[in-house]
Parts: C-alpha cells; structure tokens; sequence
C-alpha cells in the first residue's frame, strides 16, 4: 500500500498519484523536494507502483540528509533491493501495519508489601593505596 503522506527526516511529503508525472509519460514517479511531493504515475500495475515509491522514498531521504547531487544507478539498484526485502518478507513498521504484539500477561492481583526500613550503612574510608607512576615502583 502506498501512503498519501511520509515522513523523510520530519519533512511531510505528500504522495500523489497522477496520470502523468511531471508532464512527462514516459516518467513513473518523481521526487520533488522542493515542493515536497513525490508523483507516482497511477495507471500503471501495483507492483510497479510500490518499486517506484521505494525509489522515489530514496531520493527523498537522500536529500534530506543532505545528498544534493544522487547517484541515478545507486538509486535504482538499492531501491530494487529494498523493494524486494520490504515485500518479500512481509516487512511493516508503525501503528498503520500489520504489527507483531507481544502477548498480554494476565492481570494478577498482588499482595499490599510492608515497608522495610534499612538501616544505613557507616562510612567507610579506604585505606591509603600507593600508586604507581609513571617509570616508578610501588
């Protein structure tokens, strides 16, 4: 599923789906970090919608971690990659996903515990310990 909006490094990215990207029809996605959108063209399949956010999420999170010249190749070969752990294994983060929780023990009621008082404990002071200085002997 592709979000309406992400979060890059506190910056709200608005995720639109267009007919064309960019004015352009041969484009399938876009990152504009300037207007902080990204385009993904919508009349094309699912999967390949989800490929091109995860590449056009990159170069969101390039730039704003202050990448302003990316490298296209890099881009297309991680974005595949993490395409493909992200799906394949079913991988979801946040509260909007499938969430693995952690199964809720059983309330049990405990008994009221009576306050202990300690006694306190006397100073002590360490005896005088020799220390070795540099080139010296103890």
């Amino acid at each position: 599923m592709i979000p309406s909006k992400v979060k890059v490094a506190g910056i709200e990215y608005d995720v639109l789906q267009k007919p064309t990207v960019d004015k352009n029809a041969t484009l399938a996605g876009i990152c504009n970090w300037g207007f902080s959108e990204i385009e993904i063209k919508e009349d094309i399949p699912q999967d390949r919608k989800e490929e091109t956010f995860i590449h056009e999420l990159l170069h969101a999170i390039h730039y704003e971690a202050g990448y302003d010249t990316q490298d296209e190749d890099m881009i297309n070969r991680v974005g595949k990659v993490l395409y493909q752990v992200l799906k394949d294994n079913d991988l979801r983060f946040g509260n909007k996903g499938k969430q693995h929780k952690m199964p809720r023990l059983p309330e049990v009621d405990l008994p009221d515990i009576p306050k202990m008082d300690f006694p306190t404990m006397p100073k002590m002071s360490l005896p005088n310990i020799p220390t070795l200085e540099r080139g010296g002997n103890i």
